[in-house]
């Protein structure tokens, strides 16, 4: 048995709740996302986005707002934190939330 084990938390969450310019932004990890302070993780399905514990510590809302990333991402961002959750999973068949916004994508590529 595993002595002291470190077990974290997560939020899942499904891509309709970010906006397409928020997965935009995901996919250049190594640009926007890095410099607005958050560490993210691709993967077959979606993102991993970690949280810090002490979210005003370690992130800056307006950084995240500053390199495009929507509202309602940040929300998710503090939530998740509220929560006390280490990480948020982004995914195709992540679990959709009632009183969360979603997003229309194949509109909001029309409009662009």
């Amino acid at each position: 048995m595993i002595q002291n084990p470190r077990i974290e938390k997560h939020l899942v969450v499904a891509l309709p709740h970010i906006s397409l310019r928020d997965v935009e932004l995901l996919d250049l990890t190594e640009t926007k996302a890095i410099k607005a302070g958050l560490a993210v993780w691709s993967y077959d399905y979606g993102w991993y986005v970690h949280i810090p514990l002490e979210f005003d510590e370690h992130l800056d809302t307006e950084a995240i707002e500053g390199a495009g990333f929507s509202p309602q991402f940040v929300n998710l961002l503090e939530e998740a934190q509220l929560l006390g959750c280490r990480r948020i999973t982004f995914e195709e068949s992540g679990n959709c939330y009632a009183d969360l916004e979603t997003f229309d994508w194949d509109r909001d590529a029309k409009e662009d």
